[in-house]
């Protein structure tokens, strides 16, 4: 009788081990399941933001390319970049740096001959302002 006895509790354990090993093993294979689809759902979220990013990206290339083909960024090219006017306006070019002036304007310069105090440096300029003639 002791056999028979005996023999059924270590079946039963024999079982709860078996299950045991079987529940230990679902739960890593569900773990790991877990962690991939968390995984995933980060890099969807990351994809998402970019494709949110490339989009506005395109909406402002889009904007972009409307205005560049409107009459108004060819008069703003036109003003600024190849320096045209209009019939009937006249450029007006201011000198710096000793540069050249435009060829149009170089006849009007000729004209006008300097005075003898617009010859002098500036510093001396200041000083006739300031102490007199010297």
């Amino acid at each position: 009788m002791s056999t028979s006895s005996h023999g059924r509790p270590s079946f039963t354990r024999l079982i709860a081990i078996v299950a045991i090993v079987i529940a230990l093993a679902l739960s890593l294979k569900l773990g790991r399941q877990a962690m991939v689809v968390y995984r995933l759902r980060c890099e969807e979220t990351r994809l998402q933001q970019s494709v949110a990013k490339e989009k506005a990206k395109a909406a402002a290339l889009k904007d972009r390319k409307a205005y560049i083909q409107s009459d108004a960024f060819v008069e703003e090219w036109a003003r600024t970049v190849a320096k045209l006017t209009k019939p009937g306006e006249v450029r007006v070019a201011i000198l710096r740096d000793g540069r050249q002036p435009a060829e149009s304007l170089w006849s009007v310069l000729k004209a006008h001959q300097p005075q003898e105090e617009e010859m002098l440096p500036c510093w001396r300029r200041w000083w006739k302002l300031f102490f007199g003639p010297s």
